[in-house]
């Protein structure tokens, strides 16, 4: 398996940016979803409605969500999660015991975490560490996050291709 964390501070937009790269997937033609831990669709354009639709919670915060992807014969599992390692590990977990793993694992922690110790316990081949600045204007905080959600997807691709 390999990992690939979006590192950045809290309230960079690493939440925003793996949504975006949810986005993008679900653009990708032979997508098959395989899990999503809310809003679940099999279809891809259904889903992705479902997950604009209900970008935020009743409180402004941006909802968190899980989804496993299936492309190209590989399993990716991509989660918003970041905040807390038990949230992120449940997500990963639960993709395990429901699909026996994934090849690819997607999430976001914060810069004073380290991957290689988080996933120590489990058997990862690579490591990807992906930056996430803050924005820098408000103006710039949605097209930034985009931005950032396809180098995301661009290095999910590089593994796959």
């Amino acid at each position: 398996m390999k990992i690939i964390g979006l590192i950045g501070k809290s309230n960079s937009g690493k939440t925003s940016s793996l949504k975006y790269s949810i986005l993008q997937m679900l653009d990708l033609n032979e997508i098959i979803i395989l899990y999503s831990s809310r809003l679940f669709s099999d279809n891809p354009k259904q889903l992705k409605e479902n997950i604009l639709d209900n970008w935020q919670t009743e409180t402004g915060h941006i909802r968190d969500i899980t989804v496993f992807f299936e492309y190209k014969e590989k399993k990716i599992c991509v989660t918003t999660y970041g905040d807390s390692l038990k949230d992120i590990l449940s997500a990963l977990n639960t993709i395990i015991k429901r699909f026996d793993g994934c090849d690819i694992f997607v999430c976001s922690r914060h810069e004073n975490n380290s991957l290689e110790e988080e996933f120590y316990d489990y058997n990862i081949d690579k490591f990807y560490s992906i930056p996430k600045e803050r924005s820098s204007s408000d103006e710039n905080y949605n097209g930034e996050n985009i931005s950032t959600g396809s180098e995301l997807i661009d290095c999910i691709l590089s593994e796959i291709n």
